[in-house]
């Protein structure tokens, strides 16, 4: 079975709060820049603002999930 993306994969399985911190992750693991990050979630209508993108990459990393690099951020496992 092939998925082509976070959403294929979780879709009708996990509620709308969790899928969504699915595919975040997901944005991140690609190491995409922040800002980039920000203005796909925006896209989505999710209602984060920016400060919170930060806030929820910046505890990810706290926790050891993922780290930073020069052009965006990659998981850390």
């Amino acid at each position: 079975m092939h998925f082509n993306n976070v959403q294929d994969l979780t879709e009708g399985i996990l509620p709308t709060f969790q899928r969504k911190r699915y595919e975040d992750k997901f944005f991140w693991n690609e190491g995409h820049p922040l800002v980039d990050i920000y203005n796909v979630l925006r896209k989505r209508d999710w209602e984060r603002t920016y400060d919170e993108v930060c806030l929820l990459i910046f505890d990810l990393s706290r926790k050891g999930e993922i780290k930073k690099r020069p052009n965006g951020i990659q998981d850390n496992i």
